[in-house]
């Protein structure tokens, strides 16, 4: 009986190192995409942050309307039969598109950004009620670069208020994540001296 439980403990052990590793690859991997994720994001949220302290003029829009661009998704599937597949799904995507001027210092400059990033709706309700805030004549508050009079936003600021959750939920997987690979290398170190 004393000779079968070792067995069973190094049976049990192998199954335990062979579960730690995939959740150390699996986690290595959340890791790595929630990272990317993190240095992709930051220096939009950084620009739009320093956007907010700019100081502001009068301007006139000039031009506005919605610019609306057909997107092809391509997907990729595999079957036993027909071995992989691709399919391609048509979606459109709406811009809110305006052109403003203002006048820094006695220059005149135009700009056409809304946001210091750029965004489309997969609306056209959503991208309309946006454009419709800005109508052709309407005076607006421009925002402007103090450095550079020609950077101008009209919304200084985050306003995809997904971004942040985006990346609110990547960083906690990230961390997350390496607390259970950290948790995972240190159990398997210790069920490997235990057990030898």
């Amino acid at each position: 009986m004393a000779t079968k439980v070792p067995q069973r403990v190094n049976r049990l052990l192998l199954l335990v190192e062979r579960l730690d590793l995939i959740l150390i690859f699996v986690f290595a991997i959340l890791v790595v995409v929630s990272l990317s994720k993190l240095i992709y994001d930051c220096p939009k949220l950084a620009k739009a942050f320093i956007a907010t302290s700019w100081p502001s003029t009068e301007g006139k829009i000039i031009w506005s309307e919605m610019t609306r661009k057909e997107m092809v998704a391509l997907h990729a599937s595999e079957s036993k039969t027909q071995g992989t597949r691709i399919s391609a799904a048509n979606y459109e995507v709406y811009t809110p598109d305006l052109e403003y001027e203002y006048v820094i210092n006695g220059e005149a400059y135009r700009s056409n950004r809304l946001y210091t990033y750029t965004t489309t709706y997969r609306t056209e309700a959503k991208a309309q009620s946006i454009l419709s805030k800005y109508p052709k004549q309407r005076k607006v508050m421009v925002y402007y670069n103090p450095d550079k009079p020609a950077i101008a936003v009209l919304e200084p600021g985050i306003h995809d208020y997904a971004t942040y959750l985006v990346l609110g939920v990547s960083f906690c997987i990230g961390v997350f994540g390496l607390f259970v690979c950290w948790l995972s290398a240190k159990k398997l170190q210790v069920s490997k001296t235990r057990f030898g």
